[in-house]
């Protein structure tokens, strides 16, 4: 076959061992059929100008030369014998002598050979065709691609031709395309199974199923092998997840060191401490969280706060401690502000209290808009399941030294846990008990204190040779860059900090009070007499979530000062005060006092208010009095207890008389009074004692005596 521009032509005798008659071939003319410039004497077939059934002769015989690969889609077995890597080569190798045809094919007898040579030489100085070179390791000569010639002329013109014979033995021993597809099923599995263990399971399986020939064990452990050297990032996503494969596989970023000093970037991470302490609030152990906020430049935990869980509390208190450590440090009675903040993504780091932007009808900005204007200038995230991108993580790891110092530890993960939570360790158990019971569990206040003597008597002077410190301490390096933080822009007085790093809300008033977090809290001002807004009115209230004594509202719409607020008496009383404690009880007695106390004056201003007034009654409907009937005489007593329905009663009686038909007189046996219900039931009227009225029952109640209704 040769090409010319890009197109396949075939020899006469190639077009012969098709199938094609001598005859048949010399009648065809231009543009099928054209000469050989060099050789007139040799004709060169066009195969894109060949009907569809000779173009099929030709494809049955040397292939598709338009898609040189897809003979091989006619015997898939034949593949699945060879490794990805002498598949490889043969593909390689058939390309390479396409091109070497292509060059050299056209040229006439007397100068092929030499032509040949050439173009093989420059092959193998690297000139033409690298990346086959590399792919062959550099073993290409014309020896070698005559004998690929040879090989491909002689069978069908294909890739197959190229590839090595195999043994019956190692023809067993290969792997078909479905036998690797289910190794690399069971080996892929988030299980992590060791590739011996997936080979074990697969052979059995094999066998199970009388799959024959079965190939070795360590055929197949080397097919898994190399597939999980060349696709490293899909066998560890497969198995271990998305962040491992970013972690172990992907680029990560590499900041430079020398591109921020101190108090130029903060960063923020929350960590789950592996030790128990005791929670008052629950009564039960429970696992501390850790908030830091560290100097990037100089790996210094600036804030650090440890709280029973992560919140925006825990947040706040460690940037609020940082701000003033750094202003302890330079001798200021006061706050000093990083330039930027990097923090975690975590709800109680993106809390509407940190970042809160307004909009046209919010007033409310997050802490950090409101210490813009005050050196604060830009607030960063961190990208999610980025460990990377968490420099403080490393702080963590250090962290785990003072971890360790808890009796109650309980180890990073099942492997690391102590003796003592192990189920048969009972004398380790037993230690650990005595300990606790001459010690107690620890605390948060007593695990703070271990933290704060950890970070500010070792961590911060221990010199390190990482890239950021390069042999310096982190205080000596934050020391050194003291004189560059701008003072005058980014320090606040300890009052107006304060004041700033106060959370605001958008409050009702309520007949309660304001009501944060739970909390109500209460001024006189909001009551009866004194109060100057009203129940639903809108307010900012702004609060120290540190200190929730009390709170300062202000109005909405105008922004000004109203009052101060602290917690109401009747604020989370016990549901049932003679359950609790003395404390309990106590605060019962003081809400109710409180609130009956709020009661008697409302009432007492109440009722002054309007004395002297007049109303104009003489606008009000005319009014008739009437005279109610007279009780009417009991005669007889108990059961047989009836009424004597005398002349004084007739008003009454009367008032029976229209809602009565003839009939409904008729009908009663004892020709007592009745009326008809909304349902058409017979109501008895009764005169009832107790009220002095006339009512109507279903029931019996009273009997009236015939004679006495027939009277009137």
């Amino acid at each position: 076959m040769i090409e010319i521009n890009g197109i396949s032509h075939y020899t006469f005798a190639e077009m012969e061992s098709a199938g094609f008659a001598r005859r048949t071939l010399e009648r065809w003319q231009y543009p099928i059929k054209i000469k050989n410039p060099q050789d007139k004497r040799e004709a060169w077939f066009n195969f894109n100008e060949l009907k569809p059934k000779y173009q099929q002769m030709i494809i049955a015989k040397f292939g598709d030369p338009n898609n040189p690969l897809a003979n091989l889609k006619e015997e898939p077995k034949l593949l699945d014998r060879y490794t990805d890597r002498e598949i490889e080569i043969a593909l390689t190798q058939f390309n390479l002598v396409l091109a070497y045809r292509q060059a050299t094919d056209h040229l006439p007898h007397g100068k092929k050979t030499q032509a040949k040579r050439e173009w093989a030489n420059v092959v193998q100085l690297g000139l033409l065709h690298k990346r086959e070179l590399d792919i062959l390791n550099g073993k290409v000569s014309f020896p070698s691609l005559e004998r690929w010639d040879k090989l491909m002329r002689d069978g069908k013109n294909t890739m197959d031709d190229l590839l090595p014979e195999k043994t019956e033995k190692q023809v067993a021993d290969s792997l078909t395309k479905e036998q690797k597809d289910y190794l690399l099923d069971i080996a892929l599995g988030e299980n992590e199974l060791k590739i011996q263990e997936a080979v074990r399971m697969a052979i059995s399986a094999w066998g199970f199923q009388g799959i024959n020939p079965i190939p070795s064990a360590s055929r197949c452990a080397k097919f898994l092998t190399q597939w999980r050297d060349n696709n490293y990032h899909l066998w560890t996503f497969r198995r271990k997840g998305k962040k491992a494969m970013v972690d172990l596989t992907m680029p990560s970023i590499s900041r430079d060191e020398d591109s921020v000093q101190f108090m130029d970037l903060w960063v923020a991470d929350g960590h789950t401490c592996n030790f128990m302490i005791a929670n008052p609030m629950t009564g039960k152990l429970c696992r501390p969280t850790l908030i830091v906020w560290f100097d990037f430049a100089t790996r210094i935990p600036v804030g650090y706060e440890l709280m029973y869980t992560e919140n925006t509390k825990a947040v706040l208190s460690a940037f609020r401690n940082g701000c003033l450590w750094v202003g302890q440090m330079l001798g200021i009675e006061g706050g000093v502000l990083p330039r930027c903040v990097y923090m975690d993504n975590g709800k109680s780091f993106k809390n509407k209290f940190f970042i809160n932007v307004p909009d046209f009808d919010d007033q409310i900005i997050g802490l950090f808009g409101r210490l813009k204007p005050y050196g604060l200038e830009a607030v960063t995230f961190a990208w999610p399941y980025n460990p990377q991108s968490k420099p403080v993580e490393r702080f963590f790891v250090d962290f785990g030294g003072v971890e360790r110092q808890f009796a109650t530890y309980c180890g990073l993960n099942a492997l690391d846990k102590p003796a003592s939570l192990n189920r048969e360790e009972k004398w380790h158990k037993g230690q650990l008990q005595k300990y606790i019971n001459q010690n107690g569990y620890p605390t948060l206040q007593g695990a703070f204190s271990i933290i704060r003597n950890w970070v500010e008597n070792d961590f911060i002077l221990r010199p390190s040779n990482s890239k950021f410190l390069k042999g310096q301490y982190p205080l000596q390096k934050a020391s050194g860059q003291l004189t560059a933080i701008d003072l005058e822009k980014r320090t606040l007085a300890i009052d107006h900090f304060s004041q700033m790093l106060l959370h605001e809300k958008h409050c009702t008033l309520s007949k309660e009070g304001f009501i944060i977090d739970g909390i109500i809290y209460y001024n006189e001002m909001y009551f009866p007499g004194k109060r100057k807004g009203k129940a639903g009115d809108d307010y900012i209230v702004k609060y120290d979530i540190l200190k929730p004594e009390k709170v300062w509202v202000y109005y909405a719409e105008t922004g000004k000062f109203w009052c101060t607020a602290g917690k109401a008496v009747w604020n989370k009383v016990h549901a049932m005060a003679k359950l609790g404690s003395q404390a309990d009880q106590v605060h019962h007695k003081q809400a109710i006092e409180a609130t009956q106390s709020i009661r008697k004056k409302a009432l007492k201003e109440a009722k002054a208010a309007g004395n002297g007034t007049s109303m104009e009654f003489n606008q009000l409907p005319a009014h008739e009095t009437v005279a109610l009937p007279e009780k009417p005489k009991a005669i007889g007593t108990g059961s047989k207890k009836q009424f004597d329905l005398t002349a004084a009663n007739t008003k009454a009686i009367e008032g029976c008389k229209l809602q009565l038909t003839p009939e409904d007189i008729e009908a009663e046996a004892e020709g007592m009074p009745v009326e008809l219900d909304a349902s058409g039931r017979r109501k008895i009227l009764f005169y009832d004692e107790k009220t002095g009225q006339w009512k109507g029952s279903n029931n019996a109640l009273m009997i009236f005596s015939k004679s006495a209704y027939e009277t009137n």
